[in-house]
């Protein structure tokens, strides 16, 4: 729920209260509603886009590798081919 991670001050100011995290939630909305002395009101909706960091590791999968390789392998061959996975988006994930 939005409201335990932002404060709305009387300034108008919206301030977080926790970090966000982009592998949890992309995107949070919430309404903002104003009423003046009058009583009359006004409603304004908010868009938070949460941009990913590079907070997660890559993982092997396996975790380990044992090969074998014949004496006379040539150079420059490839010996193993590796595989790792990131939870972080575009550039952060590669």
């Amino acid at each position: 729920m939005l409201s335990r991670i932002v404060e709305m001050l009387q300034s108008g100011t919206i301030c977080l209260e926790k970090k966000l995290d982009f592998e949890k939630e992309v995107s949070h909305q919430l309404t903002v509603a104003a009423i003046d002395q009058n009583g009359a009101t006004g409603t304004c909706l908010v868009s938070i886009r949460v941009l990913d960091a590079n907070d997660n590791f890559p993982i092997f999968f396996p975790t380990e590798y044992n090969i074998t390789v014949r004496e006379n392998y040539k150079p420059n061959g490839p010996l193993v081919v590796l595989s790792a996975t990131d939870d972080d988006e575009a550039s952060f994930g590669e």
